[in-house]
């Protein structure tokens, strides 16, 4: 009895931690741990949970420079390996007698 009442606390304490995270500044998550000081969170508690909160923000930023070059292709990256193919190709070419 006491571990389910125990489990719903932690579930409601993570709950309006994440609310609370939220509402603080993307940027800001990787410098100041919003569940600091929680009432319903031991501090490995919070530190957990900030460390999820951080990596969270990695990923996002990933996500948005991953879907960017899917959606418009780095010019200078496509014009190095249009170099390195017509370099390579003209290599092979070249051995080949042709």
């Amino acid at each position: 009895m006491a571990a389910s009442a125990s489990a719903s606390a932690s579930a409601s304490a993570s709950a309006s931690a994440s609310a609370s995270a939220s509402a603080t500044p993307s940027r800001q998550i990787l410098s100041v741990n919003p569940y600091e000081n929680h009432p319903s969170l031991t501090q490995i508690e919070a530190d957990v949970l900030w460390e999820y909160a951080k990596l969270n923000q990695h990923i996002e930023g990933l996500v948005t420079q991953t879907r960017s070059l899917r959606e418009t292709p780095d010019e200078t990256m496509l014009k190095q390996l249009r170099l390195g193919f017509w370099r390579e190709r003209c290599a092979v070419r070249d051995n080949t007698g042709g």
